[in-house]
């Protein structure tokens, strides 16, 4: 049997073997800001960044006709608050709400909507609003179709509001 070898990958994880990345943020088009932990040290420095797709066809590359540049993508990601007692927060626990929403897409728009600004109702309903409002083409985000939309959609059916996103 082989074992597989991920971190060799260089498909997966590049050619960089930089050690302490704990974060990575867009700086414009065309840079990345790393965020990497030495011991109790953050630090922070700006490297070029080139954005890739992994597909099995080219032809996927086309979007209706549209290059991948051309498509209007929003990222989406929540933070929730979890019952005491527990490890991981539930969207069916009254207690474990969405504490916060940020939005932002690749045209310049950015917003986090606050829980300590409105409650969780009225930050879905807004919510919604932004994605009608902005139209975009594609729904991104670090785990958005194994837990953020799974609990935005939850807990927006708990408050009776159905959303633009829901399926």
């Amino acid at each position: 049997m082989n074992t597989l070898k991920l971190k060799a990958n260089q498909v997966l994880f590049g050619e960089d073997s930089t050690e302490g990345i704990v974060a990575v943020e867009p700086v414009g088009k065309d840079r990345m800001q790393l965020f990497l932990r030495h011991g109790a040290r953050l630090e922070t420095r700006d490297e070029p960044f080139v954005p890739f797709l992994l597909l099995e066809e080219e032809g996927l590359l086309q979007f209706k006709g549209l290059v991948f540049n051309d498509l209007h993508r929003l990222a989406i990601d929540i933070e929730t608050g979890c019952a005491p007692g527990f490890e991981f927060s539930n969207p069916q626990r009254e207690e474990d709400r969405i504490l916060s929403i940020a939005l932002m897409d690749n045209r310049g728009y950015a917003e986090v909507l606050f829980g300590t600004e409105m409650g969780e109702e009225e930050i879905l309903k807004t919510l919604g609003e932004r994605i009608v409002r902005l139209d975009p083409d594609v729904l991104e985000g670090h785990n958005l179709f194994n837990f953020d939309l799974e609990y935005i959609v939850a807990r927006a059916r708990m408050h009776g509001i159905k959303l633009c996103c829901e399926p």
